[in-house]
């Protein structure tokens, strides 16, 4: 190869890592335009060995850029070159540990990808509904786009109908692992795929939602949608005067996802 080509391809893999390398917004200087946002919590090979999830988080990203949807990464301190989004250049990339929320959501729609379904993904979500809890209260809508985020599995139960079909997945994604990554993770949309009945899968999405007693007054009515056909009132009180509505989406490329 000629010494300039190797110049040339060297110089543009320095641009390209710089571009991608994080540098944080302070929370304090974010500016959400519109109502509605995509937050995407650790997308990262750090925990998500197999990538699982990263092809359905791309597609998320193209889809709220397409929809004009300001787009804000949460990233901790594992390696840069871990995080494995295509797109290189979110509206903001903040630091989160734990995936904690150090900014308020007004936004009425916020899409969610990333992970870990169980824990620092749970705490972003938890983090929106204590924002919006300390606003004024009206419709809102929190859209998992299902493809697009990883689990470790742990919400499946022993009893489970389904758990004999989610051990053998677990044991063959497993199949002579190293010790560095002795679990690797599964997407939400797979876990349905085990799980295979849609009133089950409505069932079981129940326990991923976050527990909103002790934010969310009696004002507001909770709702589970399964891809805009399956539906089910979590919560109704004669008080109600607005609802959330928790939409699990296969894929943000599904037509769901408008």
């Amino acid at each position: 190869m000629k010494p300039f080509v190797v110049l040339a391809l060297a110089l543009f893999s320095e641009v390209a890592l710089a571009i991608c390398q994080p540098q944080f917004t302070d929370p304090a200087r974010i500016r959400l335009n519109g109502d509605s946002v995509l937050i995407v919590t650790h997308a990262s090979a750090t925990y998500d060995t197999r990538l699982s999830s990263k092809r359905g988080i791309d597609e998320a990203i193209s889809f709220a850029k397409r929809k004009g949807i300001p787009v804000i990464y949460l990233q901790d301190k594992t390696p840069a070159e871990k995080y494995f989004t295509a797109d290189c250049s979110p509206d903001y990339r903040v630091f989160s540990q734990n995936g904690e929320l150090p900014f308020e959501v007004k936004a009425s729609h916020v899409y969610v990808v990333g992970g870990h379904l169980e824990h620092c993904l749970s705490r972003t979500v938890e983090g929106v509904i204590n924002s919006w809890a300390r606003q004024q209260v009206r419709d809102r809508t929190l859209t998992f786009l299902m493809d697009g985020i990883y689990s470790t599995g742990e919400l499946i139960e022993e009893s489970d109908a389904f758990y004999k079909d989610f051990s053998q997945f677990k044991r063959a994604i497993a199949h002579r692992r190293t010790h560095a990554d002795p679990m690797p993770k599964l997407t939400l949309l797979e876990t349905l795929g085990l799980i295979d009945q849609e009133e089950n899968e409505i069932e079981f999405l129940t326990r991923a939602l976050p527990n909103s007693g002790e934010v969310l007054t009696s004002v507001y009515a909770v709702e589970l949608n399964l891809n805009s056909t399956l539906s089910r009132n979590i919560r109704t009180e004669p008080e109600t005067l607005a609802r959330i509505r928790f939409d699990f989406v296969d894929s943000a490329a599904k037509s769901g996802a408008k």
